[in-house]
């Protein structure tokens, strides 16, 4: 077996990562310019989990309504089809 066909070694890995990812910032780096008032300010647009919590509840809800406006219409169609019958004959 030749050397370039021998397995990469997870040292050889580790290495070859670590060149490739130098060129990033790193938290440390980031530190003395990024805030956690600026990292707050910055999620400030997106979901908490409260408020996918509240979401959830919310849709819950109004799929409950929904399945009891389905049910209560289907028996007034029974009802009045059950009418329509009755006078019929």
């Amino acid at each position: 077996m030749t050397m370039a066909e021998m397995p990469i070694t997870r040292s050889d890995l580790r290495d070859e990562l670590q060149r490739e990812l130098r060129p990033y910032a790193t938290k440390e780096d980031l530190r003395p310019y990024v805030t956690k008032e600026d990292l707050l300010r910055a999620l400030q647009p997106y979901a908490t989990k409260e408020d996918l919590a509240n979401l959830k509840a919310d849709l819950r809800g109004d799929l409950t309504r929904l399945i009891l406006a389905m049910v209560a219409l289907q028996a007034a169609g029974l009802g009045a089809v059950a009418a329509i019958v009755r006078f019929a004959v």
